[in-house]
């Protein structure tokens, strides 16, 4: 492999495509940073660490990247430096930054905890990462173990963060690979439901989408016979819907959080969304749904058929991301609940990834 000058940078060390850490780069190291392909440098050093450069945000602008200070004092990290991180992290989110302190100490911790607390790494994967640099004195233990323990880390093997979080930004990374991954799977049996939404409701029907993504081919294609409302928690696949179904209203949103007025829809269709919510969440919007929808309107939503409680799968099309269900018997008493009556309730498997997965899909009715 032809050697890009990086490697002569103290403890460089490149977490992932979007993320180099290092010790404090000289002068001439910038360039081949820059050429490297990385666009913003992250300094998480003191003024006054080892090697400091005092014209370092110079240096750095000068080959064209953005520069960001945040002094961490070595002898007291404090959970404010984490946070000013987090917000730089997730402020520059997409985009391939470098990040260094004087020797890759503080910033070895500090990326373990975005890794885990804000990505869903497993903990055990983002520690490898962090023994190829040192293990954390007793100062930075300890602030490892607040720092977990502040964001509500569950325990064991996987630490998980904000679930909402998690499908948030990984459906935001993973806009392109989505786009052309979603119309290739599960194609019979997305038409399938979307034509019971069609053959069911009259032209210019209310319908609420949730978790509409890209608006790609569902949106499309309900909205070119019904006034629909698109709801997603990603704000990318949200502008992108936005230019793919124009004739549509979109809202950037979590769905558990909205809330519209009693007998406001014809029907709701949620496909492949309520698995991304936390299972203890999915009874509460059922309840939102019935009242939102009108008497004799209608429920079409992909749900679980296996119990599963927190699942975090660490790349999946090149993100971390969540699901949670009830198993199948339990989602269907649960839609009953609420007051519907169920037309259909049929456990779809299909093969994604060469894995067969299955799920349920519900048709229900709010009586007249």
């Amino acid at each position: 492999m032809p050697s890009t000058g990086l490697e002569q940078i103290p403890n460089y060390f490149a977490i992932s495509d979007t993320i180099g850490t290092a010790g404090q780069p000289r002068p001439h190291q910038f360039s081949p940073i820059r050429a490297a392909g990385y666009e913003v440098i992250v300094n998480l050093a003191m003024p006054d660490s080892t090697g400091a450069l005092p014209n370092e945000a110079e240096l750095v602008r000068a080959q064209g990247m953005e520069y960001v200070h945040i002094p961490v004092v070595w002898e007291r990290p404090t959970s404010s430096d984490l946070e000013k991180f987090f917000e730089v992290l997730d402020g520059h989110e997409g985009r391939r930054l470098f990040v260094h302190c004087a020797l890759n100490m503080r910033v070895s911790v500090f990326v373990l905890l975005y890794r885990v607390i804000r990505q869903g790494v497993p903990l055990a994967t983002a520690q490898e990462a962090l023994a190829r640099i040192w293990e954390p004195d007793e100062t930075w233990q300890r602030f490892l173990r607040d720092a977990l323990d502040r964001y509500q880390a569950v325990p064991g093997e996987h630490i998980v963060p904000d679930p909402r979080q998690i499908v948030a930004r990984g459906y935001d990374r993973i806009l392109e690979e989505y786009s052309e991954w979603a119309p290739r799977v599960r194609v019979e049996e997305r038409a399938r439901y979307t034509a019971v939404l069609l053959e069911r409701l009259p032209p210019g029907a209310e319908v609420l989408e949730l978790g509409c993504a890209t608006g790609l081919p569902t949106t499309r294609q309900l909205s070119e016979r019904f006034s629909v409302t698109g709801v997603d928690i990603s704000a990318r696949q949200i502008a992108a819907a936005r230019e793919n179904v124009p004739a549509a209203r979109f809202i950037h949103a979590d769905m558990t959080a909205l809330d519209f007025p009693p007998s406001s829809f014809d029907a709701v269709a949620a496909f492949y969304s309520f698995i991304h919510l936390p299972r203890q969440d999915q009874p509460a919007l059922l309840r939102k749904v019935a009242a939102w929808l009108r008497p004799g309107g209608l429920l079409v939503a992909t749900m679980g058929s296996q119990a599963v409680e927190a699942g975090l799968e660490e790349d999946w099309l090149g993100a971390p991301m969540y699901w949670s269900s009830y198993d199948a018997e339990t989602n269907q008493r649960l839609v009953q609940e609420v007051g519907f009556s169920i037309l259909s309730a049929r456990e779809e498997t299909a093969e994604e990834f060469g894995q067969p997965v299955t799920f349920l899909w519900v048709i229900a009715e709010k009586p007249a």
